[in-house]
């Protein structure tokens, strides 16, 4: 490339940016959508979970139909705003000055100018939609590589979103044409562009495109404001996600509109104007529960201690082995691990292993997976561990939770008041309710203050003001105590106030910006717990610490770890290995790197404290392998992800499969197969 091919590229950039400026959003949607869907673990692991199945059905209808909308609104928005007059001659003449002297280069630039106003708004329509279809070829790539024996549509589903995208563009092409003969045969004509709203008004086409443009964002709404649990379940993840996508393409180019319009900087006042409301309009209270008289005093840790011991010994003779677990954060991931790890204990020793596990520690989806586990000792069933986990934990929590963001919480954002029913929060918390109706019982009835029936939960947050630790337990702290000296009482914060076992599983799994910060009647806020340690190994410290106290000689503590994480990484680093930080923007991204890397170190060092507090053949471990099949962060899994965690449990139990992997692969499988006979070997017989 010559200087004078430099100049002309020199040229020509900015006026492109000043003519195409008022597509800027919807470019920033079309490229969103791909990198969602596809970059991001979650969002491919939604495209996986749509797949998974045998037939289409109404989730991929929807699916599909979300994409045709998304697809048109991000085309008509920049093809609308194009044809709006918003001051093109101080645009042209500012091209002809930079084109002065030489008028092939400017009728070079004028006909690229013209070929990207017509073609950029179909291609922004219709480029994100064929991506999709090659996300699916992808996994369908994938599928035929790993052989997870299961049948899938992602092929079909490639096909059908690139013949969407085809269809979409011919429509886009083939729509001047018809527009041009309605017009013809109505007597009117089209005002070449829009010089105002009178000009808009008049052309009664380019009302009803409008209002066809903004009637799903307000349909939308409304349902995620009154129904977000069952319009979010049915829809599903993937159709919630493109339709938000869409809604804030019809925002974007409003916003555009009016900004262009009144020459007004419509962005910086937009956050102008939300940072403003942010003082006033934080929605996000930890929710209570409406009930006649306090909630139901919670015993002591020494209490209960002395509650368990005196329930075993009733019931078993000879040593008994104290477990205590600790659960690490991971979304739905670790949740569904905790869960069955758990409920596959109990039924390779039915009453056995619950009466053995003292306490749980979980932090995020640890917490829930805890929860749930001991919503099923509770409630018992005939159905296998891993059927009742798939249908608990099998739903898509992200839909409702995305459509409460997208849509009311996000229109709270820039309103000076508060709106309790905006909150997404209790869209995380009212899907949880929806499979397990437990989670909608006082969290003070989990809480037993006579003889000791199941194991004490123990949900670690972190304190946004303080940054300490946040203990939601069933259990109250003894005040002439040593344990958790540090740690702040979650219950005592809600100052008298009881609350749902889902509000207090979510005070530890608040994973902004998904889930937003918790605000406590005494107006300090709570977050997730693996801000402060991902682990629960803190709090499985402090028990720890509690039994040594009682001085029993006929009690043997025992840790049980389950983890979900980066396996090759924890290697690496019990290895001494150093990974090497040499990515571009080091100087930027390096305090970040650090802070991240900080999380899981600490909690690798609660566990490590723990562990070496008791013998090493009293410590048990469970934990995922990469292996084939993604394990994504999030709140929603894919079949294959449920079936992978459910193989990766006992993977003796399916030899082919097992035969199939590499030995080192075999061999890391196989842990938690040996640590499930360890743990069951140490169980007392039947009572």
């Amino acid at each position: 490339m010559n200087f004078r091919s430099l100049h002309y590229v020199w040229q020509a950039v900015p006026c492109l940016n000043s003519a195409l400026q008022p597509t800027r959003v919807s470019f920033i949607l079309a490229v969103a959508m791909p990198v969602l869907f596809l970059l991001v673990p979650q969002g491919n692991d939604v495209l996986g979970a749509l797949g998974e199945r045998d037939s289409l059905d109404l989730r991929i209808a929807w699916f599909l139909v979300s994409l045709v909308l998304f697809g048109l609104m991000n085309w008509f928005g920049p093809r609308f705003l194009l044809d709006c007059d918003f001051g093109q001659d101080d645009h042209q003449q500012e091209t002809r000055r930079r084109f002065e002297g030489d008028p092939a280069a400017l009728a070079r630039y004028q006909k690229i100018e013209g070929w990207l106003g017509v073609h950029l708004p179909r291609l922004l329509g219709t480029v994100p939609i064929a991506l999709i279809g090659a996300g699916f070829f992808n996994l369908w790539r994938n599928h035929l590589k790993y052989g997870a024996g299961t049948v899938t549509i992602h092929g079909q589903l490639a096909i059908l979103c690139s013949l969407l995208a085809l269809l979409l563009y011919l429509f886009f092409v083939g729509r001047r044409f018809l527009l041009t003969r309605l017009r013809v045969k109505r007597g009117t004509v089209a005002p070449t562009r829009y010089h105002n709203v009178s000009d808009i008004a008049r052309d009664r086409l380019a009302l009803f495109g409008f209002a066809i443009f903004l009637l799903p964002a307000v349909v939308l709404g409304f349902l995620f404001t009154l129904a977000p649990i069952p319009v979010g379940l049915y829809l599903g993840s993937g159709a919630v996600l493109c339709f938000a996508l869409a809604s804030w393409a019809c925002y974007g180019g409003i916003a555009v509109y009016i900004g262009h319009r009144a020459r007004l900087p419509t962005l910086l006042i937009g956050v102008l104007v939300l940072i403003a409301a942010s003082f006033f309009n934080d929605n996000h209270a930890v929710r209570t529960l409406d009930q006649m008289g306090p909630p139901k005093q919670r015993a002591t840790l020494s209490t209960r201690l002395q509650g368990w011991h005196d329930h075993v010994a009733a019931n078993y003779s000879g040593r008994h082995p104290l477990f205590i677990v600790v659960t690490e954060g991971g979304g739905i991931r670790a949740a569904y691990w905790t869960a069955l790890v758990l409920s596959t204990l109990e039924q390779h020793a039915p009453g056995r292993f619950a009466d053995h596990v003292f306490a749980i520690s979980g932090v995020s989806g640890g917490s829930l997976g805890a929860a749930t586990f001991e919503v099923m000792l509770k409630e018992p069933s005939a159905e296998p561990p891993a059927v009742r986990v798939h249908r608990q934990l099998g739903e898509a929590f992200l839909a409702p939770l995305v459509g409460k963001m997208a849509f009311p919480d996000l229109w709270q954002r820039f309103l000076p008041w508060r709106l309790a029913a905006f909150d997404r929060a209790q869209a995380l918390e009212d899907g949880w309710a929806r499979t397990m109706p437990a989670f909608d019982e006082p969290f003070s009835s989990f809480c037993d203050t006579s003889t000791w029936t199941r194991p004490e939960l123990f949900f670690n947050g972190t304190e946004v003001e303080s940054g300490r630790r946040i203990v939601t337990g069933t259990v109250r702290f003894d005040e002439n105590d040593t344990e958790f000296v540090n740690a702040i009482d979650g219950v005592v914060r809600m100052e008298g106030q009881d609350m749902r076992l889902s509000t207090a599983v979510h005070s530890s799994a608040r994973f902004t910006y998904f889930s937003p910060a918790g605000r406590y009647p005494n107006g300090t806020h709570v977050v997730d717990g693996g801000y402060y340690e991902n682990s629960g190994g803190s709090t499985g410290s402090d028990i720890l610490r509690a039994v040594r106290r009682q001085g029993w000689t006929d009690v043997d503590p025992m840790v049980i770890v389950i983890t979900n994480g980066p396996e090759a990484i924890r290697a690496e680093i019990a290895a001494g290995v150093t990974r090497r930080d040499n990515h571009a923007g080091h100087e930027m991204f390096a305090p970040l790197t650090a802070m991240l890397g900080t999380r899981t170190a600490h909690a690798d060092h609660a566990v490590g404290d723990l562990r070496a507090s008791v013998t090493e053949k009293n410590v048990f471990t469970f934990g995922l392998v990469e292996h084939g099949t993604a394990l994504p962060l999030g709140w929603a899994l894919s079949p294959g992800a449920m079936d992978e965690m459910e193989f990766q449990i006992d993977a003796s139990a399916q030899a082919a499969k097992l035969a199939s992997c590499d030995p080192d692969t075999r061999d890391a499988l196989l842990r938690n197969t040996g640590a499930l006979a360890r743990v069951v070997a140490r169980l007392p017989g039947q009572p």
